[in-house]
């Protein structure tokens, strides 16, 4: 064999060693089907494990809203029945210093003078709402919103309380300037001012006479109490129920996750026929 085809010889064998491995370079980064449904596989049943801590996770935060209702009712009762003993010792007390203080006489006017106050401005506020229907509307509607939801944020609940506040104080003042414009009522207003002030001033008199029961020191203590534990109580059952809205949201999105993966994994089992059935 001569020199030149000898060369010859070589240059074809290494352009055939050249072009085999880069097909097996090509071969070997090129996945094999078998390879892809088994990423499809694992990402699915990662979808279904995020799916499942999910779930498991609301079930946690709906048990501790639970929870938390419970002790929030407890607190609530355990509230109502502190106040309860207070009235009670109260009751006790303006019986035995009611008199002597004034206070008892000063109450009497007071429900004399708002009841005939009722009686006549009862048309005239009716009239107001009458041409007020659509602010006496909005008033409601304010209300309700105001009405506790479990999924109620803090910054939400805050902002239906202002807008009902908002509200039923343009419905007051409208109130409050069409009696006062009434030569029949204004009279009534001035007579239930003085004897609200009446009783502020038999109060004053009435509280340095018992002040220093101690019955009533501690009943007091006792609401102070019970009022502190049922607002943390109500705190922590709002703070329960944001952690519920959220955990539910995490499913929903863990749901939504999976649902694509399998959507995926069905989708490259089964492609698409070419249009015409080819």
């Amino acid at each position: 064999m001569s020199g030149r085809a000898f060369v010859v010889l070589l240059l074809t064998a290494g352009l055939l060693w050249t072009g085999e491995a880069a097909w097996s370079q090509t071969a070997k980064k090129k996945p094999s089907p078998h390879e892809d449904e088994r990423r499809e596989n694992e990402a699915v049943q990662e979808a279904q494990r995020d799916l499942q801590e999910a779930r498991d996770h609301q079930k946690e935060a709906e048990k501790e809203l639970l929870a938390e209702q419970v002790k929030a009712r407890q607190a609530a009762a355990a509230h109502k029945a502190a106040t309860a003993a207070l009235r009670k010792i109260e009751d006790r007390l303006e019986s035995e210093h009611g008199e002597k203080t004034g206070l008892t006489a000063a109450r009497s006017k007071l429900r004399e003078a708002q009841a005939e106050l009722d009686r006549l401005s009862k048309p005239i506020v009716e009239r107001v709402h009458n041409e007020q229907s659509a602010l006496v509307k909005a008033v409601e509607r304010a209300r309700q919103a105001i009405k506790p939801r479990d999924d109620e944020s803090e910054e939400s609940r805050s902002a239906a309380v202002a807008e009902h506040a908002k509200l039923t104080k343009q419905l007051r003042e409208l109130e409050r300037s069409a009696l006062e414009t009434d030569a029949t009522v204004k009279p009534l207003l001035a007579r239930v001012e003085a004897a609200e002030a009446g009783v502020q001033a038999a109060l004053k008199k009435f509280e340095s006479a018992v002040e220093r029961d101690p019955e009533l020191k501690s009943a007091r203590k006792a609401i102070d109490a019970a009022k502190r534990d049922l607002e943390a109580a109500e705190n922590a059952v709002a703070k329960a129920a944001r952690a519920v809205a959220e955990a539910r949201n995490k499913v929903a999105q863990a749901n939504q996750k999976l649902n694509q993966k399998v959507a995926d994994d069905m989708r490259d089992r089964n492609p698409k026929k070419k249009k015409g059935g080819k």
